[in-house]
């Protein structure tokens, strides 16, 4: 909770300043599933300690920079829908502890955190190498602009 109100005091202060929304969005999951690497495989409680601070601040960076990109890329009549459908999967996406739980009665509780950070970190590094106009997006060459409005002259929309 410490690391969440402090990444939240974070992004309001700084939030306009990341220009690289895409980067920061990947970045931010990465770092949540490394973390839940590293803390699956711990046993030092200073450590584990730290990384939940450090888990706590990722969602405020995630979401502000999704949310921003949501907001200007998807054209104004579809606005409300897109939303609203991405709210739905984050609410489904709470269907994980049950998977989690699944995992952990058959693999132990370590092993399941591990893969629960391993297969989404995987993804994550892959959409990372692959997919160049998001990972810069906000960038000069690929910048963030509204949908329905033209990038500059010599950018990709």
């Amino acid at each position: 909770g410490v690391g969440a109100l402090f990444s939240s005091l974070l992004v309001a202060a700084v939030g306009g300043q990341l220009k690289l929304k895409g980067l920061v969005m990947l970045l931010s999951c990465l770092g949540w599933c490394v973390g839940k690497i590293i803390y699956s495989q711990s046993y030092w409680f200073p450590l584990n300690l730290g990384l939940e601070f450090a888990m706590g601040m990722v969602p405020a960076f995630y979401v502000a920079s999704a949310m921003t990109i949501l907001q200007v890329r998807v054209p104004e009549h579809l606005r409300s829908r897109v939303v609203a459908v991405y709210f739905m999967i984050l609410q489904f996406s709470q269907m994980n502890g049950l998977t989690a739980g699944l995992l952990a009665d058959q693999l132990g509780d370590r092993q399941a955190l591990l893969l629960m950070g391993a297969i989404p970190g995987s993804i994550i590094v892959l959409i990372l190498l692959s997919a160049r106009r998001l990972v810069l997006l906000g960038s000069q060459r690929y910048p963030l602009v509204p949908y329905d409005q033209t990038a500059p002259a010599g950018a990709v929309s």
